[in-house]
């Protein structure tokens, strides 16, 4: 562990545009951001992805850090951020999927009533509602509102303003896709 004197010289070499001061700093806290992003997402290969996007935050933000509390402190409020925001993220694109969607004056029709979910078929909605944010918006909404709504594709077209047979071909690439992320393959055609 480097000394507090030590980690202000590196920072000051670092704001100078050092490139190797920047990686000592990196070195010396990747692995307390790490598991800081671990105990907040409780997921490694997320967390893995949030360190990295820290450490280049604090990177950009370096002059930011004007030496009042510890580098450490400062770091560890960054990586609070970082993975608070994305949480957020990840939180407003699971739920925008269903209930967001307002044109106008026009009322969609309701989704058909799903009989309760318990067990393997709870797991599986939930597992589709995932894949479904993941796609891309344009395939999400035909999605949402062909499948999930009941619209035909010539009101898809109408309500996103596009042709009727763009809303075909989107919810047939989404379709490949979504099956790509269900099944584990991981083909999402974004397009």
């Amino acid at each position: 562990m480097l000394s507090q004197s030590t980690t202000h010289e590196l920072v000051e070499r670092a704001k100078g545009g050092d490139a190797t001061a920047f990686e000592a700093i990196y070195r010396q806290h990747r692995d307390r951001v790490f598991r800081l992003c671990v105990r907040l997402t409780n997921n490694v290969t997320e967390s893995e992805d949030l360190t990295q996007e820290v450490f280049l935050h604090a990177y950009r933000h370096l002059h930011g850090f004007r030496g009042e509390a510890r580098f450490s402190t400062w770091l560890h409020r960054v990586a609070v951020n970082t993975v608070m925001m994305f949480l957020r993220a990840r939180h407003n694109r699971m739920n925008v999927f269903v209930s967001d969607f307002e044109w106008a004056d026009e009322r969609l029709p309701q989704p058909s009533p799903r009989p309760p979910s318990y067990g393997y078929k709870a797991f599986t909605c939930l597992a589709l509602a995932q894949a479904i944010a993941t796609l891309p918006e344009r395939r999400r909404l035909v999605v949402i509102l062909h499948d999930i709504h009941g619209l035909t594709h010539a009101e898809v077209g109408s309500r996103l303003r596009i042709p009727s047979v763009t809303s075909k071909s989107q919810l047939h690439y989404a379709h490949l896709a979504l099956r790509g992320i269900l099944s584990g393959s991981n083909t999402i055609g974004r397009a």
